[in-house]
């Protein structure tokens, strides 16, 4: 009996431990994420969302290395947010080295105020933030 018991527990156990270390998309949470430097809860708004981390990435981003991009530029960055807010970029479609680990560099700057929530409990998060960068805007820091 004792034996049942202790199996019990530990499958309880390891079952609870998975379910407080699942990564939810954005679009299952009912808050997204806050970060540092905007007042707003973009819940349930993705475009106003990705629009401020664009903004945040291209205000913090080193353009000397940017500035390999001549023409109009798109790549992508998968994050992931845990519960204790810590921002971890998990891919991105670069395959420059300098560019991609200045992409890691600057995203994972990002400081996150609350995590996301669903149903009133935080919540780990990842998505896929797609950027296009403009040759325009570009030539403006070479």
């Amino acid at each position: 009996m004792k034996k049942i018991f202790i199996i019990i527990a530990l499958i309880v156990t390891c079952y609870s431990n998975a379910q407080e270390t699942k990564s939810y998309k954005l679009i299952q949470v009912d808050e997204y994420p806050l970060f540092k430097g905007t007042k707003a809860l973009y819940s349930k708004n993705r475009a106003k969302f990705n629009s401020f981390l664009q903004k945040k990435f291209l205000s913090k981003v080193d353009y000397k290395i940017l500035g390999l991009v001549i023409t109009d530029y798109k790549f992508y960055v998968e994050i992931h947010i845990d519960l204790n807010k810590n921002v971890k970029v998990i891919n991105t479609s670069e395959k420059d080295k300098d560019l991609h680990k200045e992409i890691v560099r600057v995203v994972e700057e990002f400081k996150v105020k609350k995590a996301a929530k669903l149903n009133g409990k935080s919540v780990a998060v990842t998505f896929i933030l797609p950027f296009k960068i403009n040759s325009k805007i570009n030539n403006l820091f070479n």
